[in-house]
């Protein structure tokens, strides 16, 4: 599968392509900039998941290609714990079009799994030689019907001080 998207930087048009491949519990994505607009890519970045036979991701890695060495270098890992509770987006009729990989990293938000995240574990910056580590604990409520009506994200981070999120969730028949 490939997508590719238009970009503006100063003025200047440059695109981005992206490919994915997957296979035996694995997700590959790879993307390519042409800053030029003359059709000419250069790698930028990649990323690896490992999922669970449901499809939820328990574990990605990221790199970023240096050109300085022309080599794919590990920018970061994260992990990811799940409950054994339906995701709301897997009752979605178009679940499977959200199964690609975003243009970050693999975010909660943009690659949802089958089950609900309980916990993730991120670690960047493993480039450097001066890695850091952000913590998030998910805590799930469940309505009366067991669907996940409230998460609450909380957030530990190396160097920042810890944040809280919440996400609200509606149901409505159609």
């Amino acid at each position: 599968m490939q997508d590719s998207s238009v970009y503006t930087n100063s003025g200047s048009p440059y695109y981005v392509v992206r490919n994915y491949s997957y296979g035996n519990n694995l997700i590959y994505g790879e993307q390519h900039s042409d800053l030029s607009g003359l059709g000419t890519t250069m790698p930028l970045q990649k990323d690896t998941a490992t999922t669970d036979s449901y499809g939820n991701i328990l574990l990605s890695k990221k790199y970023y290609y240096n050109t300085a060495t022309n080599n794919w270098e590990i920018t970061s890992t994260t992990s990811y714990t799940n409950d054994a509770k339906r995701s709301p987006f897997s009752l979605l009729s178009n679940f499977k079009t959200f199964r690609v990989f975003p243009s970050g990293e693999t975010f909660y938000y943009e690659m949802p799994g089958y089950y609900n995240i309980t916990s993730q574990t991120e670690t960047n910056s493993i480039e450097t030689g001066n890695p850091y580590t952000n913590s998030f604990t998910h805590i799930n409520v469940y309505n009366s019907k067991n669907q996940l009506s409230v998460v609450t994200i909380n957030g530990t981070y190396s160097s920042s001080t810890p944040d809280t999120s919440r996400l609200i969730f509606t149901y409505k028949s159609l």
